[in-house]
């Protein structure tokens, strides 16, 4: 293939989202593990624009200790799914759908790739 115009990775990706707090829909759950092997659900939000639009933001939640369970929980309970998480058991399944307020950080360039927006955690109230 000739390429007529080669670009940056840089001039190709969008600047991140501004930090704050986002509805967001959940498009997409994947059960799977982390590198450590641990349980990690992969998600997909869509979240809800100032403008109107919409962006889509990747998220993991990995069944850990510390932060990542804390974040874990309150995913669950801001999507409505805090029983399934109290029986111990949150299926990928479950989690498309549903519904909540996310807060959105923006992490820092590194290691050759942009800086780019995660969920920094999930609003319970």
């Amino acid at each position: 293939m000739q390429i007529s115009n080669p670009q940056s990775r840089e001039s190709l990706t969008p600047p991140p989202t501004p930090k704050g707090v986002y509805r967001f829909k959940c498009l997409a759950a994947t059960d799977t593990h982390s590198s450590a092997g641990r349980p990690m659900l992969t998600l997909v939000h869509e979240i809800e624009l100032p403008d109107g639009g919409s962006a889509k933001v990747r998220d993991w939640l990995v069944d850990g200790d510390g932060l990542s369970a804390l974040k874990l929980r309150d995913f669950a309970e801001a999507a409505g799914a805090l029983p399934d998480y109290l029986a111990g058991n949150l299926p990928a399944e479950r989690c498309v759908g549903v519904t909540g307020r996310l807060r959105l950080g923006i992490r820092r360039a590194r290691d050759g790739y942009p800086a780019q927006n995660s969920v920094a955690g999930y609003l319970t109230t």
